[in-house]
């Protein structure tokens, strides 16, 4: 049998799990604007701790996340995200680091006129994605091998994604009035357009380059 007893400031947060048996339990301090700062999490065995976590949140100047932390209580094997913004608040980047080294980072690009498939967005749609991870290549911390990709967006006048494209692979996407995709093209290989029919919002069928359509049918619950 498990016991949980919590406990709040006096604002209502809660401030302590405390969970009796083999559930974890914690607890969880707040900033003055009362936002989460950390969380602690305990596991415990018949009384006795056997793992602890600690995760803490940070803010910038606007109230907005800027990064995240989490792992045991030594700083062996933390894993810290950091968040970075534009001036209209978007997210513009991403970095994921481990132990201090970075393993995965991230931009997003809204205005960036290098796009190759129509130029900037003023509207908050993503129009560039750069992504790099960092594989490890052997037991040192310095070996390694970053892996890169970069993927451009477009849109159409409903702010539909409406062509992807990381320079090796793509698609043009169509859409009918109501909004449900009529075509993905690929805009590299012949590996043939898929096409798609609809009933009102049911899909009808479906067909991919010259091959035969598969149809599909619905009863009057709209399940296939």
């Amino acid at each position: 049998m498990n016991t949980t007893a919590i406990s709040y400031d006096f604002a209502g947060n809660p401030t302590s799990t405390v969970v009796t048996g083999v559930r974890p339990g914690g607890g969880t301090t707040y900033d003055t604007r009362e936002r989460p700062s950390s969380t602690v999490s305990v596991q415990t065995i018949g009384g006795v701790e056997k793992a602890r976590n600690t995760t803490a949140y940070s803010y910038d100047a606007l109230g907005r996340q800027s990064s995240v932390s989490s792992g045991p209580t030594s700083s062996a094997d933390l894993l810290e995200s950091q968040y970075g913004y534009t001036l209209q608040q978007w997210t513009s980047s991403l970095t994921t680091e481990l132990d201090g080294r970075t393993v995965f980072s991230e931009t997003l690009g809204y205005d960036s006129p290098s796009n190759s498939l129509g130029g900037p967005s003023y509207t908050g749609l993503i129009t560039r994605k750069n992504e790099t991870w960092t594989i490890p290549t052997g037991p040192s911390p310095s070996q390694v091998q970053p892996v890169s990709r970069t993927e451009d967006y477009a849109y159409d006048y409903a702010a539909r994604l409406s062509t992807w494209d990381d320079s090796s692979n793509g698609e043009n996407i169509s859409y009918d009035a109501r909004g449900n995709i009529t075509s993905r093209s690929p805009r590299y290989g012949s590996s043939g357009t898929i096409t798609l029919t609809y009933t009102g919002d049911r899909l009808s069928t479906r067909k991919v380059g010259t091959g035969t359509a598969v149809s599909f049918a619905h009863d009057s619950f709209a399940r296939m």
